[in-house]
């Protein structure tokens, strides 16, 4: 097997466990596991309570305290001084869920996953540096990755202490999209072919379209953390009724992202250039906007959630991947 296949393979393990996270969210299984990186302090997690001390919820709750300290102490060292406070006065913060076999084991099953795309990464990193000095940037983007891999299974473990605060499940996701992005130009530089001439107006397209996902994205994940709220008082039926503000400028930019996907369609015919990764872009557009319309009209079904993510993680990933294959003529 080439790196280069390697790479790609990779790149799916990535989004495996971003579709993994999409079903955790999508299930409310979050918590089913208390603690990280172990679940109930077991490598293979319990399938009844009965399996648990009967005072397992004061046992986790008094981990997570302790955690959600240093949590805070590194927060106040970055600067977030106001955030630390406020996750350590949160009491509410160490209140424990009932155990629950399928939460527990969706959670696990998507820790697997983790596990599996964070060894790739190892490997992938080892492989590059066997070739350290023919390929120096791509040994260094592997490495960076690695890096990013383990700052990102810490910040699990955070994610997991905090009781899944939105805010910190928000940077959690942005994280997961700049792993993607990096190893999309691992993936690039493994092929090492030549980028492709193209006129400004396709080069423009891609920077756009990549700098609209990336907001769409933040946006979205503010709505995600509305309906984190709305979610304890409003049936899932009602949820979207009662969306506001930052709701309706996700919304209106979704117009914003077709229209780019039609552009960039129309200007890769015109030019024969990017052909293929056209057709997928205004597909995925299409597909999104599908998906889009189904929310409003279905109520916004849960088997949806982890859909509607992994479209848009592969609709920014194609618009970045034509832009770092691509040069101004």
């Amino acid at each position: 097997m080439k790196l280069s296949l390697f790479s790609k393979i990779t790149l799916f393990s990535i989004f495996l466990v971003v579709i993994a996270g999409g079903v955790v969210r999508m299930t409310g299984s979050g918590m089913g596991c208390p603690d990280w990186p172990k679940c109930f302090d077991c490598y293979i997690p319990p399938t009844d309570a009965s399996q648990l001390p009967e005072n397992y919820k004061d046992i986790y709750s008094e981990k997570r305290e302790g955690k959600i300290k240093r949590f805070g102490d590194f927060l106040t060292a970055l600067g977030f001084e106001k955030e630390a406070k406020e996750l350590v006065a949160d009491k509410s913060l160490l209140e424990e869920q009932d155990f629950s076999a399928f939460n527990t084991w969706t959670e696990y099953i998507n820790r697997l996953c983790g596990a599996l795309a964070g060894l790739l990464i190892l490997i992938q990193m080892i492989w590059a540096f066997a070739s350290f000095k023919k390929r120096k940037l791509l040994s260094f983007l592997a490495l960076f990755l690695l890096l990013l891999t383990l700052f990102q299974a810490w910040f699990g473990a955070m994610v997991v202490a905090t009781n899944i605060v939105p805010w910190v499940l928000s940077t959690h996701m942005m994280l997961a999209i700049v792993m993607i992005l990096v190893q999309l130009y691992i993936i690039k530089l493994c092929a090492g072919k030549s980028r492709v001439l193209v006129s400004k107006p396709l080069y423009a397209i891609s920077v756009i379209g990549i700098l609209l996902m990336i907001v769409q994205t933040l946006w979205g994940t503010q709505v995600r953390q509305q309906i984190d709220v709305i979610s304890e008082t409003v049936n899932r039926e009602n949820w979207m009724d009662n969306l506001v503000g930052i709701f309706f400028y996700h919304r209106t930019m979704a117009i914003a992202i077709i229209l780019i996907g039609v552009s960039y369609f129309y200007f890769s015919k015109k030019e024969n250039k990017h052909r293929k990764l056209s057709f997928w872009i205004l597909g995925i557009v299409l597909a999104e906007g599908i998906v889009g319309k189904l929310f409003s009209v279905l109520g916004m079904p849960a088997f949806l959630q982890p859909i509607h993510l992994l479209l848009s993680m592969i609709l920014l990933s194609f618009l970045f991947y034509s832009f770092i294959t691509s040069k101004l003529k």
